[in-house]
């Protein structure tokens, strides 16, 4: 069964469903690995799992990058819109300049903070995550920074199709 994801979008990209397929197997090898802490802890497996503690952990973090970037992508973050419902019954263009305004905000954000993480991912590329050699602090910056380039990506184009709506005075999205 395939879970309907493309919300009415005007069209549904090669990266957008990398973005779904990706935020998936993230989540999946979160409860895989899990599942496995539980059955080790329950069963008193004869071979060491705990490396399956910080990894899960790492999965969570990452995972939920990439979650926030769909939920971006969907419209589902989380808002208290009673106010600009209201605002855009009287107000519609003061709503649409709010919503530049906003979505200037959260990209100006995520670019600082992206920037951040690379320049974070580069100083710790070297030193060890947890108890796992083959992973680094600057792997998990790094992965981190990927799912909020996509948040910013999906961000952008908010904020371009806000802008093209004051222009036509309109409602682009429709």
């Amino acid at each position: 069964m395939e879970v309907e994801q493309s919300l009415g979008l005007k069209r549904e990209t090669v990266l957008d469903r990398v973005l779904l397929t990706i935020g998936t197997g993230i989540f999946l090898l979160t409860v895989g690995l899990v599942t496995l802490q539980v059955l080790a802890r329950t069963a008193n497996l004869p071979w060491p799992t705990t490396w399956t503690e910080p990894l899960s952990r790492l999965a969570l973090v990452v995972g939920t990058y990439f979650g926030a970037a769909v939920a971006t992508r969907n419209n589902e973050h989380i808002n208290m819109d009673i106010l600009l419902r209201k605002l855009e019954g009287r107000h519609p263009r003061v709503k649409r300049i709010f919503d530049v305004l906003v979505y200037c905000t959260v990209t100006v954000t995520l670019a600082i903070v992206v920037w951040g993480l690379l320049i974070g991912a580069r100083g710790a590329w070297d030193s060890n995550w947890a108890d796992i050699d083959s992973v680094s602090f600057g792997m998990v910056y790094l992965a981190i920074a990927i799912g909020l380039t996509w948040m910013l990506g999906y961000e952008l184009l908010k904020f371009k199709e806000s802008l093209v709506e004051i222009r036509s005075g309109g409602d682009a999205r429709q």
